[in-house]
């Protein structure tokens, strides 16, 4: 025999344990849709003209260069992005879409192309 309270708790934790599902699943959207515009932005970086894609890269120099000089965010995601950021375009692509040595994730949730590209 059980009492009632076993099955109150119960439904608690089932309750607790889908809104932590429902939460984990959102920020697998979250991510994904991330990384679908960083795959975006690797194909603009593989594709668009020399001067647009200069263009393109300097803008997110200047925003990282910001972010450095105004202390905005942690110096890791500033020297990982200027590291990035120097790299050939093909080398730069692949690196904006990969696991980046386990910081992918959160490089793109830290990235340097806003605005159009956010």
């Amino acid at each position: 025999m059980v009492s009632p309270n076993f099955f109150k708790r119960q439904q608690r934790n089932q309750s607790d344990m889908t809104d932590r599902q429902l939460a984990r699943a959102r920020q697998a959207l979250v991510e994904e849709e991330r990384l679908i515009r960083h795959q975006r932005i690797a194909m603009d970086l593989l594709t668009l003209p020399a001067k647009d894609r200069g263009a393109l890269v300097e803008r997110a120099a200047q925003v990282v260069a910001m972010w450095r000089q105004e202390k905005l965010c942690s110096a890791d995601y500033v020297d990982r992005w200027s590291e990035i950021l120097r790299l050939p375009p093909r080398e730069m692509a692949a690196a904006i879409v990969s696991d980046a040595d386990g910081w992918g994730a959160a490089l793109r949730q830290n990235s340097p192309w806003v605005g159009v590209f956010a």
